[in-house]
C-alpha cells in the first residue's frame, strides 16, 4: 500500500507539497529503468559525458535566480541558498 506524505516548508511551517511514495513494484521498475539508462551513459564514453556536463554547467548562469529562489523556498535561508548556487563552478 502506498503512503502519502506532506512536506512542510521550514520557513512558513505550512505543508506546501504532497507526494505519494511508489509501491515496491513501481520502485523496482524505476530502479531498473535507471540502471538501464546508466548503461547508455557509461557506453557514451568519457568525452561525451564531459561534453554533456560542460553544457549543463554553461546553462546554469541563465537559471541562477531560479535555483536560488527554489533553494530559498525549500530552506528559508536566502543568503545560504545564494551562496550554495554561487559555489557551483
Amino acid at each position: 500500500m502506498s503512503k502519502t506524505y506532506q512536506v512542510r516548508n521550514p520557513r512558513t511551517g505550512a505543508c506546501d507539497y504532497t507526494f505519494t511514495a511508489p509501491c515496491a513494484d513501481d520502485l523496482a521498475a524505476m530502479a531498473a529503468a535507471l540502471r538501464e539508462g546508466q548503461k547508455a551513459w557509461a557506453a557514451a564514453g568519457l568525452a561525451k559525458r564531459i561534453d554533456v556536463l560542460q553544457a549543463w554547467k554553461a546553462a546554469l548562469p541563465a537559471i541562477t535566480e531560479e535555483l536560488t529562489e527554489a533553494c530559498f523556498a525549500d530552506t528559508g535561508r536566502y543568503i545560504l541558498s545564494a551562496s550554495e548556487v554561487a559555489a557551483i563552478p
